[in-house]
């Protein structure tokens, strides 16, 4: 019997919406995944879901990340 490949992360199968320096956002059908590096020391990978307003307003420079982790409340 021959072991299937390990399983990979859900977000790096799908295509990257847009991106920055310590962020990405993909897409899975409706649904806007933001991943980000946190700014806790040695930061660490952390993903939120945002509505498609934000992550178009992110991609297209309108706002930084800073704005759209306060507003969902994350860090």
């Amino acid at each position: 019997m021959v072991d299937p490949e390990p399983p990979t992360g859900k977000d790096n199968d799908l295509p990257v919406f847009a991106q920055g320096d310590s962020w990405r956002i993909v897409r899975d059908g409706a649904v806007y995944v933001l991943s980000y590096i946190s700014g806790e020391i040695a930061g660490r990978e952390k993903a939120v879901v945002i509505d498609e307003a934000d992550a178009k307003r992110l991609a297209a420079g309108e706002c930084d990340i800073d704005a759209i982790l306060i507003a969902y409340g994350v860090n």
